[in-house]
């Protein structure tokens, strides 16, 4: 992972545990974990989880695609990204569906969004939006990048109003 990001301009901030890494503006966790499927067979599943600035987003999601192309190309992978800074996420369907309309975002047959075959869902919590993101397997590209510019282009992605001091 620090080498991709290396060759992508990136500085990179190693830390002593050693699925971590720092980037400008995010924090990296890579977990694997082996799950049984039918028959006792067993997989290994994936999860990226970031804790990332907005403010910087621009520069490291394309490097997250790229590790997500390098080490997930066929496997099914949970990327689960935590936004700093009081950032907000619209949750209200009815309002998604205006926001995201002519985006290429559109919800799934479930309640889940769905963009060029990534599902996710936005949530917010503690003043902060999380964003789960599940990739079924081979995604050309796995364009991340792509889809949060969408999300803050069409205001789904927003930076909470400041508190006023009384």
């Amino acid at each position: 992972l620090a080498e991709l990001a290396k060759k992508a301009g990136l500085d990179v901030g190693l830390l002593s545990v050693k699925n971590m890494i720092d980037l400008p503006g995010c924090r990296m966790t890579v977990e694997g974990r082996k799950v049984k499927v039918a028959d006792g067979i067993e997989k290994v599943e994936r999860n990226i989880t970031c804790v990332c600035s907005p403010n910087l987003l621009h520069v490291t999601a394309p490097v997250i695609d790229l590790w997500i192309d390098e080490f997930s190309p066929e496997r099914p992978t949970a990327l689960y990204v935590v936004m700093k800074e009081s950032y907000l996420g619209e949750v209200e369907r009815h309002k998604l569906t205006a926001l995201l309309y002519k985006t290429g975002i559109h919800f799934s047959g479930d309640d889940r969004l769905e963009y060029e075959g990534i599902t996710f869902d936005i949530e917010n919590r503690g003043g902060a939006c999380a964003i789960r993101l599940n990739y079924p397997g081979r995604i050309t590209g796995k364009p991340v990048g792509a889809l949060f510019a969408k999300l803050f282009q069409a205001q789904v992605l927003f930076q909470a109003p400041a508190e006023k001091k009384s």
